[in-house]
C-alpha cells in the first residue's frame, strides 16, 4: 500500500465551508443585522465584534463563524466588504438574491401547494450558487474546486481519493489526466497533509467543495462513495468555458 503527502502550498486556499443550512440560517442572520446598522460604514473586523457583542450565533463563536464562511460568499460575489463599506451595501444584488430565497424556504408551511413552491425555490438557488460559482471561476481560477470538476468532466463521477491523488500529482508536475492514470496503477492506501512546520495536520476541505457542488445542484452522491454529475453539470460546464 502506498501513501502519499500533500504539502500546504497545494491544499491551502480551500474554503472551510460550503452553504449548508447551518450556513445559510447564519448568512439571514448577518443580513438582518448589516441592514439594521444601515447605512453606516464599518469594517470586516467590526463587524465580526459586532455580531459577536449580540451574540448572534448562539453558542457558536460569531467571529470564528464569519471567518470561515465570508470568505466563500466574496469569492462567489454574494457580498463585497472592500473597507470601509456602508453596512447595508455589503450584500450584492446576487448576494441579496440568494439571501431572499433562503428566506422564502424558510417561511413555507406544510401543504402541497407549498411542496411545489419549495422545489421551484431550491432550483433558484441553485441557479444562484451556480452564477456565484461562474464569477468565481473568472476571478479565482486556481481555487481547487476546478480540479474537482475536471475530474468530474473527465469521468462523470469522482472518488475523493482521486481528487487527493490529483492534487498530490500536481505537485510532481503532472496533469489531471497523467495522475488519474498513474493513480490506476498504483495500491493508493491513504494521504497525509503536512503544514508549513512539516507536521501532519487534519484536512477535510474536500468535503466543503463536495457539498458545495451539490447545493449547486452539479453533483450528488452515491451509495459507493462516489459523487456523481447531475443533469444540470455539462451545461454548466459549457458555459464556464464560454460556450
Amino acid at each position: 500500500m502506498k501513501k502519499f503527502t500533500i504539502y500546504v502550498d497545494t491544499y491551502k486556499g480551500v474554503d472551510g465551508s460550503s452553504l449548508s443550512q447551518t450556513r445559510c440560517d447564519q448568512i439571514l442572520l448577518i443580513y438582518d443585522m448589516l441592514n439594521e446598522i444601515g447605512d453606516k460604514e464599518i469594517t470586516y473586523v467590526a463587524l465580526q465584534e459586532e455580531a459577536a457583542k449580540r451574540n448572534l450565533f448562539g453558542k457558536t463563536k460569531a467571529e470564528s463563524a464569519i471567518r470561515t464562511f465570508f470568505p466563500l460568499l466574496r469569492k462567489l460575489n454574494f457580498v463585497d466588504y472592500e473597507e470601509p463599506f456602508l453596512a447595508n451595501e455589503c450584500f450584492t444584488n446576487l448576494g441579496k438574491m440568494f439571501v431572499l430565497t433562503i428566506n422564502a424556504l424558510q417561511n413555507l408551511g406544510d401543504d402541497e401547494d407549498s411542496k411545489e413552491i419549495e422545489e421551484l425555490l431550491k432550483r433558484i438557488k441553485e441557479n444562484i450558487i451556480k452564477q456565484g460559482l461562474l464569477y468565481m471561476y473568472r476571478e479565482y481560477s486556481s481555487h481547487n474546486l476546478w480540479k474537482a470538476v475536471e475530474i468530474l468532466k473527465i469521468k462523470g463521477k469522482i472518488r475523493w481519493k482521486e481528487y487527493l491523488y490529483c492534487l498530490y500529482g500536481e505537485q510532481k508536475g503532472l496533469s489531471i489526466e497523467e495522475s488519474l492514470a498513474l493513480m490506476e496503477k498504483e495500491d493508493i492506501d491513504s494521504c497525509e497533509f503536512v503544514n508549513e512546520k512539516n507536521e501532519s495536520v487534519k484536512d477535510t476541505s474536500f468535503s466543503y467543495i463536495n457539498r458545495l457542488l451539490i447545493e449547486a445542484g452539479l453533483a450528488k452522491d452515491s451509495i459507493n462513495d462516489e459523487t456523481l454529475i447531475t443533469i444540470n453539470f455539462n451545461n454548466f460546464y459549457k458555459l464556464l468555458n464560454g460556450e
